[in-house]
């Protein structure tokens, strides 16, 4: 690379500096006139309908009873001497 290039580049991110100076200039100062900030739209509350509910009728089937059989329990095992 030549010396005449990197002279170039070396302008050009001067150059891009100091627009970003100009920018953060402006940010800095402070403005005369405020920026109307937009308005949020008010909630409205709906009015509120207390709502009953239905009564309803639940038809279960009938219980059925439980079935007991009888276990069968294992003779006890002498130990063996």
């Amino acid at each position: 690379m030549t010396i005449e290039l990197i002279v170039g580049e070396i302008d050009v991110e001067i150059e891009k500096l100091k627009r970003i100076r100009v920018i953060l200039e402006q940010l800095l100062a402070p403005k005369s006139e405020g920026i109307p900030k937009p308005r949020r739209a008010r909630v409205r509350s709906l009015p509120q309908v207390e709502l009953q509910p239905e009564p309803r009728l639940v038809i279960l089937p009938p219980k059925q009873r439980r079935e007991y059989t009888r276990r069968v329990k294992q003779a006890a095992i002498e130990p063996k001497l």
